[in-house]
């Protein structure tokens, strides 16, 4: 559903077993058939349901060509979610306006890790440390919204640090499928299931018990990880029990860097150790800002406050500039979409000083260095100092030491 190599592996099987070949279709051609089926069929609907009330006449040659282009766009979508996304998908944006979905850079990187993890056969099992507002919240979602439609019988747990961020992330999800034509996907038989045997459960991070205590979800996205009260209770002892590492595991924690300690923190430090070495089941990631482009800073912000034509960056935004660089550079799952030549633009050196000087004046700098990380570095809580007990006279001075040095010295003062 997310490597190249295995959705053209999963179109040839489907040539080879029905007899012909899938094709994709462009948007405007998706968007051209969908009219033409809102042309020739009449909906009805109430609070409860919609029904099918009417079809006009088209002739046999006509039904077949319309049934075969569904069964094909169904096939499709079924094989490849980014197929899914980039034909039928629609969001609300960041100005509350229902859009097409469109791909960010920091979106691509995510696509880029979930198609190398399934390629290998690996269960997505992922740790993310990430900026505000990078659109992971979004992709996540409409890849739980996929497998619940194409994928029978996936149990989805969606769960954030609250009831009502809970719900926000189960209405959006909700929204996304109203927007969808309805030959496409299964019927939704109630606010939580379809009629081929998916459901979607969403619970509090707050709660007392462990998240998916009793079942057995598949598919998995917990937000705002950090602010969770009792992690070691609801995901240790709860999610991370209940859910078992296979190829068909699609398991997301995300949060964002706050303190130094915590549940989050020392989890995250314990995975990029870890990981690697494959003694560790969540893989670490960092997406920082400035891999949201396209956000950061936006076109209007610019024409607001263009960049002076003889701005020089401050010391502290070359800085930031470097590290930003090595990091993107070093890090193969960031430089694989960004590339291993990646340069800060000075669009976001401009928006970056900008953001720095107004936080160094409202005495908000330590808020701002958590949002507009250059790294995924956490700091390790500062060590207390051990005394060695062993050396007892490194702790209880001498007395009679300290006494005859003061006496050596004022024999010197007075002699």
């Amino acid at each position: 559903m997310y490597s190249q190599k295995k959705i053209q592996a999963t179109m040839d099987a489907f040539a080879a077993s029905e007899g012909w070949t899938l094709t994709p279709h462009t948007l405007d051609e998706v968007n051209e058939f969908k009219a033409y089926i809102d042309s020739i069929v009449t909906i009805h609907s109430n609070s409860k349901s919609s029904w099918l009330q009417d079809v006009k006449p088209i002739s046999a040659k006509r039904q077949r060509e319309v049934g075969r282009w569904i069964e094909n766009e169904q096939a499709l979508c079924a094989i490849d979610s980014g197929y899914f996304e980039s034909k039928y998908a629609y969001i609300t944006n960041e100005q509350g306006v229902v859009t097409k979905f469109q791909n960010r850079k920091s979106q691509e990187v995510l696509d880029s890790i979930i198609a190398d993890l399934e390629e290998r056969d690996l269960p997505i099992e992922l740790l993310i440390l990430g900026s505000r507002q990078n659109g992971i919240n979004t992709k996540i979602l409409l890849k739980a919204l996929h497998r619940m439609l194409f994928v029978p019988y996936t149990q989805s747990l969606i769960a954030s640090v609250t009831h009502e961020k809970s719900g926000y992330m189960g209405r959006f999800i909700e929204t996304a499928y109203n927007d969808l034509p309805w030959w496409l996907i299964p019927i939704r038989n109630s606010k939580n299931s379809f009629d081929n045997g998916s459901r979607n459960i969403t619970q509090s991070g707050s709660q007392k018990t462990g998240l998916a205590q009793g079942w057995t979800p598949t598919f998995i996205y917990l937000t705002d990880v950090e602010s969770f009260p009792n992690p070691h209770k609801t995901i240790e002892e709860g999610l991370l029990r209940a859910v078992h590492s296979s190829r068909n595991t699609f398991m997301v924690l995300h949060g964002f860097k706050n303190d130094e300690c915590g549940w989050l923190a020392d989890t995250y430090r314990y995975a990029k150790e870890y990981y690697p070495k494959g003694k560790f089941r969540l893989m670490p990631v960092f997406i920082p800002w400035t891999m949201c482009s396209d956000i950061y800073p936006q076109p209007d912000w610019l024409r607001i406050y263009p960049i002076p034509v003889d701005w020089k960056p401050m010391r502290e935004t070359l800085e930031h500039k470097e590290q930003a660089e090595l990091f993107i550079r070093n890090t193969p799952y960031l430089a694989k979409v960004a590339g291993s030549d990646w340069n800060m633009s000075a669009e976001q050196k401009w928006y970056w000083e900008s953001m720095y000087v107004e936080a160094k004046a409202k005495h908000t700098l330590e808020q701002f260095e958590k949002f507009f990380a250059p790294n995924d570095e956490i700091v390790s809580p500062k060590a207390v100092e051990v005394v060695d007990m062993d050396n007892i006279e490194q702790l209880f001075p001498n007395p009679t030491a300290m006494q005859e040095k003061i006496a050596a010295i004022r024999s010197t003062l007075n002699s």
